[in-house]
């Protein structure tokens, strides 16, 4: 399925099993996608600022150069996804799965990730301002890279079993 550049502004595509579609460059803002299936789905460039994925699967889906500012993420799968230089800004990710993810170049400036699982994402020149990121899942070594980089407190991560 081809929507790719389409207007859907506030739409309602809760529960909408979208895997594999095509949304690059659409306009979702203010959609709702709570429990969207967007698994391996497109949406480079796509504009989703304030949508509601609460309980989305986006599961190796590619948001490369996504907005996605203030959208809410809460429990959301992001595992595999390419979030590279999309911008995630002020989005609550909250008990969000970003296991094996690649946010490199991301915006996260002021991003909510408490409880979120980390393992294995890729953080590489993301802007971590403000970030959010108590109790967070994320291994040593992981934990260690953003400590010298003076992103994190130690005491607000939790760390995995490697």
């Amino acid at each position: 399925m081809d929507l790719s550049w389409q207007n859907m502004r506030g739409i309602d595509l809760s529960e909408f099993d979208l895997a594999g579609a095509r949304l690059d460059r659409a306009n979702l803002i203010a959609a709702n996608l709570s429990e969207a299936n967007l698994g391996a789905a497109s949406l480079v460039g796509t504009n989703l600022c304030g949508v509601n994925l609460v309980a989305a699967n986006l599961c190796e889906a590619n948001l490369r150069e996504a907005d996605l500012i203030g959208a809410n993420c809460v429990i959301a799968n992001f595992s595999g996804a390419d979030l590279s230089k999309a911008n995630l800004s002020r989005a609550m990710l909250l008990m969000s799965n970003l296991s094996r993810s690649t946010m490199e170049k991301a915006n996260l400036s002021g991003a909510y990730m408490s409880r979120a699982n980390m393992s294995e994402a890729t953080l590489c020149e993301a802007i971590l301002s403000g970030t959010i990121m108590k109790d967070a899942y994320m291994s040593e070594i992981e934990k260690a890279l953003l400590f010298n980089r003076g992103v994190i407190d130690l005491e607000q991560v939790r760390v995995i079993a490697e």
